[in-house]
């Protein structure tokens, strides 16, 4: 584990009152990725961090991300070390409509609770064409709306007051990555939450994959929450 993952891991464990193990193996390819899956059922982890790789980014927007392999068979939640980022003060959290978006909600909640953090909610939305920007639903608009999405956000918004935690609803009409990327850019978040792929592909192609296009260009911790499933 390189120093900078393990002083992260330990800042955070120590946040949330966690235990911290650790993990290494000589396997390579996909025996690693299955050791680590054994491991991570037989110490019943909440979430693995991984180091973040030593590549540029141009290798990651060409090649891809290993680490986005791990997020998908992993069984638990994956936080994934891309530049140090601490202590946690901002945090944003996508929210993709999606039954892991109460996973996701409930990490935000518990690192904003224990970090005092401001929490930043951008919901993904499908983006409107310039000359129909007028309709683009705002703020109170949503939060009153009997949709789908208006119900999620309402949703997040009592659960945030439950817990007496600061935040914000943002709304943007950037194409549905660039709504994350444009957001982290601005917001200059500390670490970003975001809900696993559907396991559903079709529904995960017609709703757009987030996940991977997020991990080829971060430059911040992302966590991606995944519901246990040991």
């Amino acid at each position: 584990m390189g120093a900078v993952v393990k002083t992260y891991a330990q800042n955070l464990s120590a946040l949330l009152g966690a235990s911290l193990s650790h993990f290494e193996t000589s396997k390579t390819g996909r025996g690693a990725y299955r050791a680590l899956v054994e491991e991570t059922k037989l110490v019943r982890a909440d979430m693995v961090i991984f180091r973040a790789p030593c590549q540029s980014l141009l290798k990651r927007l060409v090649r891809g991300s290993d680490e986005y392999m791990m997020t998908e068979l992993l069984p638990v939640s994956s936080l994934l070390v891309y530049g140090f980022r601490w202590p946690i003060k901002k945090i944003l959290l996508v929210i993709r409509n999606e039954e892991s978006d109460e996973t996701s909600l409930n990490w935000t909640l518990n690192l904003a609770k224990a970090s005092d953090a401001f929490v930043t909610v951008l919901p993904i939305t499908i983006p409107v064409p310039g000359i129909y920007a007028h309709i683009q639903p705002d703020v109170p608009t949503l939060l009153t709306t009997d949709c789908p999405l208006g119900r999620k956000m309402r949703w997040v918004a009592r659960r945030l007051v439950d817990w007496e935690i600061e935040g914000t609803l943002r709304i943007r009409n950037e194409s549905q990555n660039d709504q994350i990327r444009c957001e982290v850019i601005e917001g200059d978040h500390d670490v970003i939450v975001i809900a696993a792929e559907p396991q559903n592909r079709l529904r995960g192609w017609i709703h757009r994959e987030l996940v991977k296009p997020l991990l080829s260009w971060a430059d911040r911790p992302v966590l991606v929450a995944n519901p246990i499933s040991l």
